[in-house]
């Protein structure tokens, strides 16, 4: 913890993103998913279920890609997803470590 490539994102089983869909029903099954572990199973059970929400950063480095999340992020955000377009000096100040000379949003 706390140290470069000490983390097991890449490996662990209950990864899930509610962002990069354009499927209502994808979105609306992620977004299921994410309350299911986070309120409904802790509610019911009485049980932890260790979910912890971190959130991701994607990063658009050239045009294409800018408006292909851009695109997505407008949909995600209709059905509900709390989605941000931020900034490289942003992206710097949450991710030190990522190099953002080339980084539009």
């Amino acid at each position: 913890r706390d140290q470069l490539t000490s983390g097991t994102t890449w490996h662990a089983a209950g990864l899930m993103v509610t962002f990069g869909s354009l499927s209502e029903t994808s979105t609306e099954l992620r977004k299921y998913s994410k309350e299911l572990y986070s309120t409904i199973l802790p509610e019911e059970t009485g049980m932890d279920t260790g979910f912890m929400p971190v959130g991701f950063i994607e990063l658009a480095t050239d045009q294409g890609y800018l408006e292909e999340y851009r695109r997505v992020s407008a949909f995600n955000r209709k059905c509900g997803v709390d989605v941000h377009e931020i900034s490289p000096a942003e992206v710097e100040r949450l991710f030190p470590l990522c190099r953002v000379e080339d980084v539009l949003a």
